[in-house]
């Protein structure tokens, strides 16, 4: 019995230090407290991953070209999902030059009534603006790639789609 008591604790011990070895992804999750806006900064670079809608917030989310001191470069998988549909309180939201790609599912679901992207994007994922509520979707001229299904229930009353298109799903 004695041996056992030893044992346990070294145990404990090994499966913490295995956990806080190998137990994290590198890229750390942070919010921006003005903006709402959550983020992963790796490689020196900033991927918008979420949105939690700051108290207070005033229907227009313009989203800062560096977040960390480092430049937004995306907007990360599901990051704005079903975004204000629960207030509907999101007229707008910017998305800063330098972003290159917008990822899958971004917008999917999205209440904000506009969303403006730069020219700096050259690509957007899979199901990007599926069932989204934006009135007007202007992709800018340097996109060259948008991913299956992006407009699939797309509530807009307009898609304007520009000739640097090249390859749709």
């Amino acid at each position: 019995m004695k041996t056992g008591r030893k044992i346990l604790p070294l145990l404990a011990a090994v499966i913490v230090i295995g956990f806080l070895t190998f137990g994290g992804s590198t890229a750390m999750a942070n919010t921006d407290t003005v903006t709402g806006v959550v983020y992963s900064v790796d490689n020196g670079e900033a991927t918008i991953t979420g949105f939690i809608m700051p108290d207070g917030f005033g229907g227009d989310l313009d989203i800062p070209p560096t977040l960390g001191g480092v430049p937004v470069t995306s907007i990360g998988k599901q990051a704005f999902q079903n975004c204000g549909a629960l207030d509907g309180n999101i007229n707008s939201i910017t998305i800063p030059g330098g972003v290159t790609s917008i990822g899958e599912s971004a917008f999917s679901g999205c209440y904000a009534k506009n969303i403006t992207i730069p020219n700096s994007v050259s690509s957007i994922g899979e199901r990007a603006f599926s069932f989204c509520y934006a009135k007007n979707i202007n992709i800018p001229e340097g996109v060259t790639s948008i991913g299956d299904y992006t407009f699939q229930g797309c509530y807009a009353e307009s898609i304007i789609m520009p000739g640097s298109v090249t390859s749709i799903g």
